[in-house]
Parts: C-alpha cells; sequence; structure tokens
C-alpha cells in the first residue's frame, strides 16, 4: 500500500454539512465513475446511483429516508 493511499483511507471522513451551490455536472459525471469502478464482492456491482437536483425532490426523498438531509 502506498503512503498516498494509507494517507487517502486515513484521513476520509463523512461530511454532513453542504453548501447549497448546485454540484457542477463534470463533477457528478466523475464522481459516479469513481463509484461505477469501486470494488464489490465478487465484482457483482449491486448498486445503483440516482442523481436528483430538483430541491423540492430531494425534501421528499429526505422525509422518506427519516428526516436525513445527507
Amino acid at each position: 500500500m502506498t503512503t498516498d493511499l494509507f494517507e487517502v483511507i486515513t484521513k476520509r471522513r463523512s461530511e454532513r454539512h453542504f453548501k447549497p451551490d448546485p454540484v457542477p455536472d463534470e463533477t457528478v459525471r466523475r464522481i459516479m465513475e469513481c463509484g461505477l469502478k469501486a470494488p464489490s464482492a465478487g465484482n457483482m456491482q449491486p448498486w445503483q446511483f440516482i442523481i436528483v437536483k430538483r430541491p423540492e425532490l430531494k425534501a421528499d426523498l429526505a422525509e422518506a429516508a427519516l428526516g436525513q438531509k445527507f
């Protein structure tokens, strides 16, 4: 394991507060690309990604997820 990878893993944190600014489409695309390349057991890749931009839909999803807004 390289020092850079070790540093990335050990300095990881979960964010719970976000800026209200919209995330640029290119940034979203790159994040999705990384998510799709993440390892999974047996390479099953059991995830699905849904990109939600509309604030009212985000609010509805937060309510459906017991008030989680992140």
